[in-house]
């Protein structure tokens, strides 16, 4: 009913700045409303001004009696006198001005813009919620804040950092990549957004009362648009963002930590600042302001200008705010919301109808004068009977608000040229609304002061809108990915802007990259793997590779491909077991692997069926057997002084597991016994043998491809045995393990080895294990609940191509919308959404075919 497209009827009653909406004689007084909640504080210059010479006669007792009339206003002289809070407090409220208190909340931003039509109307209902939440003394105010980050410095912490080994070729071609990805977007201009809360109480205990339910009602308003809780921010906090606002033209931060000579050094404290005798307007304040133009000011070097939204339309799109605040520089975009007493409102729209009936009588009158039949009035005046019938119903029968609305937006820039640029785009995109974006003639100040996320506006361009007009005013459009420390995977298909994720950031660092064939999947791991390795050397990575596909790019940056095939002198020993437990204990490594050997025969024997109880008994006992000698080595090395926790040449082997089958007097050992007895000592006897090979490289590469098709499952449980073991060694030497597994829906197959995949799965972060799987096909992730855990429990998945059947089934676990899920029908290579738990964004990572980097990674047989 109303999505981002949908073209709204808006009830507002568009009125000149300054202007009251209804007579004063009809006893509504909004003006006055207003004043009583926001004050007056009048225009402040900090520009002293030449004392005008005195006044004589009739002349200075005109000035004198015009004086004497107007309220004597304190004008500041100083910047910190102009700043417009009283008092802050410890706990982030802060108090504009006497009686009013408020809070603010820094929001995640949601996917509308690209939300489906259904995803839209249920977010655009909940924004309604929220704005009839508030009430006349509980006001907010939305500000999206553009602020520019160094682009140099951003590069700085984008680009690979050459290091002194054989690979900074390849550095300098990936950094060609994030460069020229870097021109191509907006990505020197972050957009925030905030909420501020204002509260009118007599004083300060009774605001935090109030703020006490406020904070935890409307985090749950939002969390229904943007699915995440919401906190109020800290005082340092609150002052930081005054602060980037006041002091746009230097690169000084606001906090910044230092090691002095042993000693923390902080740039700022509460208890340093009253130490030294400052305020915090001392701290956030900017160089210098200066209001002495009408249509413009300057704070500190740059130059800023206010504007307000004049006139509305009759209708508008959910697009109109973000689109009006998408400008590329620095500015402030304040929308304020003044809700009336329902009393107020059902007056005032009474008042209307009357004024309207009136008019339409009047007309009616002239018109039978004239020998017109009276039913022949103004279309216009009968379109308002209409609309003030309909916003009537809205108060008293459809729970609809009257809405005092204020959208207000300073521009800053570097010069006057600039900020007339700036201002002619700003207006474009408004008008494009049929929207009118006016400068504020002298009231640049109160503009400004307005536009500050301080919650009290100063101006009085107020528009008359119910709920679901107000609605349309919707400061969320789309979710934006670069975290510090984060790897390039793309753009953002929307916005264009990198997409920088930092994976160590989550709960845990599990990932999946799902596509079909062609999709651009193994390009995918590769681009991620390339810039692991290359970015910091105490990164390994370990990779399960079943076709080949990974050899080129492992043997170009210097790794190590272990070829696994039946008849091969290459061998890695199931039963190799490090006896590292994590730091809280964990679990005991003999039970694990015995749980790894279950599920290795189980591969072996085949069936769906799996292993029975009995035979898992046996295969325990005996596995338990078999490390008893081994424990008790490995003890006597710990007594020794030795920190090995695996001693290859000291463990056990699958030959050993077989002979000892034998002893068993179960039938179930026989049976055992004689089903692994070709992976033993037969022809397939590839996993007997000790370990022979050395993986204590950065990068290795397990190629299975040689093994036989019914072996691949039994294969690539070895080699995550081996991994496993790996990473629980990389722990101890504080090195951070990279696994991924193509073809990962092998080993969800059978019961037993899904069930020990999801255990590691759920384990490796404990260990320092970043764990990929790779795979076509999501219905082969789906086939039991252990497979389906693992997307469950993987916060990163990057979403190539998909079949119908498995987009329907990823939207579904996911809850993606059908409208993100487009992005990944009959996409291109290359193209669809990354989901990290909390956000889902569409991308786009088109790679340079003219890089080296591209011909290391690329499968594609036509290139």
């Amino acid at each position: 009913m109303f999505g981002r497209k949908k073209i709204l009827q808006s009830n507002a009653d568009v009125t000149e700045i300054g202007k009251t909406p209804v007579s004063k004689k009809h006893g509504v007084d909004i003006e006055k409303q207003i004043q009583d909640f926001s004050g007056d504080v009048g225009s402040i210059k900090l520009e002293k001004k030449h004392e005008p010479q005195k006044k004589s006669g009739k002349l200075a007792k005109k000035s004198k009696s015009k004086a004497a009339r107007i309220k004597a206003i304190e004008v500041p002289k100083t910047v910190q006198q102009s700043i417009p809070y009283k008092t802050v407090y410890v706990n982030g409220i802060i108090e504009p001005e006497t009686g009013l208190f408020t809070k603010c909340y820094k929001l995640t931003d949601a996917n509308f813009r690209t939300a489906t039509q259904e995803a839209q109307e249920e977010m655009y209902f909940a924004y309604g919620d929220l704005l009839n939440y508030f009430s006349p003394d509980v006001r907010p105010q939305f500000v999206i804040f553009n602020r520019s980050i160094d682009r140099e410095q951003f590069a700085e912490d984008t680009l690979l950092v050459e290091r002194e080994d054989d690979y900074n070729h390849l550095r300098k071609d990936m950094n060609g990549v994030l460069m020229s990805k870097i021109s191509e977007g907006q990505n020197n201009i972050v957009q925030e957004k905030y909420l501020v809360v204002t509260v009118k109480a007599d004083n300060i205990e009774l605001a935090n009362g109030t703020f006490a339910r406020v904070d935890r009602e409307v985090s749950a308003y939002l969390k229904k648009i943007n699915s995440v809780s919401t906190i109020p921010m800290t005082l340092q906090e609150r002052l930081e963002l005054l602060y980037n606002i006041y002091n746009q033209d230097t690169d000084m931060p606001f906090f910044k930590k230092m090691n002095i000579d042993g000693m923390e050094s902080r740039t700022f404290s509460l208890e340093w600042m009253h130490y030294l005798g400052l305020t915090t307007k001392d701290i956030i304040g900017p160089s210098s302001l200066s209001f002495q133009k009408s249509d413009s000011f300057r704070v500190g070097d740059k130059y800023a200008r206010a504007l307000y939204i004049k006139n509305l339309p009759t209708q508008l799109s959910a697009e109109v705010l973000a689109d009006i605040a998408d400008i590329p520089c620095n500015a402030i975009t304040s929308v304020h919301f003044a809700p009336m007493r329902q009393d107020e409102g059902i007056k005032l729209v009474r008042n209307q109808m009357l004024e309207i009936n009136r008019n339409m009588a009047e007309a009616a009158k002239r018109a039978a004068k004239s020998g017109l039949t009276p039913d022949m009035v103004s279309p216009d005046l009968t379109q308002a009977k209409r609309d003030a019938d309909k916003a009537y119903d809205d108060i008293t029968v459809r729970d609809q608000k009257t809405i005092l609305m204020t959208v207000i937006m300073t521009i800053f820039a570097d010069d006057m040229d600039d900020l007339d640029k700036y201002t002619k785009i700003a207006q474009n995109n408004a008008e494009k609304h049929l929207c009118t974006l006016l400068k504020l003639n002298s009231q640049q100040e109160r503009g400004f002061a307005s536009c500050l996320p301080l919650g009290n506006n100063r101006i009085w361009a107020n528009r008359l809108m119910n709920t679901e007009s107000a609605a349309l005013f919707i400061p969320f459009e789309s979710q934006e990915l670069v975290q510090p420390g984060g790897i390039y995977y793309g753009v953002n298909a929307t916005s264009r802007n990198l997409i920088m994720i930092n994976r160590l950031r989550g709960q845990n660092s599990n990932g999946l990259i799902l596509g079909m064939s062609g999709s651009g999947k193994s390009f995918s791991a590769k681009q991620e793997m390339t810039q692991v390795f290359l970015s910091n050397e105490e990164n390994e990575i370990l990779v399960v590779d079943p076709q080949t596909e990974y050899r080129p790019l492992c043997e170009s940056l210097g790794g190590q491909v272990i070829r696994i095939a039946p008849g091969s002198d290459t061998h890695i020993n199931p039963f190799d077991l490090d006896i590292t437990t994590d730091k809280k204990g964990g679990d005991d490594p003999v039970t694990i692997k015995s749980d790894q050997i279950c599920s290795i025969c189980a591969s072996a024997i085949g069936g769906h069926m799996g292993l029975n109880p009995i035979q898992t008994s046996v295969i325990d006992r005996c596995v338990r057997m078999l490390y008893e000698p081994y424990l008790e080595h490995m003890d006597a090395l710990k007594q020794s002084g030795s920190s090995v926790t695996c001693d290859r040449a000291a463990c056990p082997t699958f030959k050993d597991f077989y002979n000892l089958l034998s002893r068993q007097p179960e039938p179930e050992a026989e049976y055992l016994r004689v089903a692994l007895e070709k992976y033993c000592i037969g022809s397939y006897d590839t996993f007997s043998y000790k370990t022979n090979v050395d993986t204590n490289n950065r990068f290795v590469v397990y190629d299975i491809r040689d093994i036989k098709t019914g072996m691949q499952e039994m294969g690539m449980q070895i080699c995550l045995n081996d991994i496993w073991n790996r990473t629980i060694t990389n722990l101890t030497r504080g090195k951070r393990t990279w696994i991924y597994i193509d073809e990962l829906y092998v080993l969800t197959q059978s019961e037993l080895s899904a069930r020990m995949l999801m255990y590691m799965w759920k384990q490796f972060r404990k260990y320092g294990g970043i764990p990929t799987g790779i795979t076509q096909n999501v219905e082969d992730l789906l086939t039991n609940r252990e497979s389906r855990a693992l997307i469950n429990n993987s916060p990163f998945i990057l979403m190539l191509n998909q079949s119908s059947d498995d987009r329907r089934e990823i939207g579904a676990m996911l809850h993606i919308s059908e409208a993100q899920l487009d992005y990944i029908k009959n996409a291109d290579s290359g193209q669809g959404l990354i989901y990290t738990g909390r956000a889902i964004v569409p991308f786009i990572n088109h790679f340079p075919r003219n890089s080296k980097l591209y011909d290391l990674m690329t499968t594609n047989p036509n290139d």
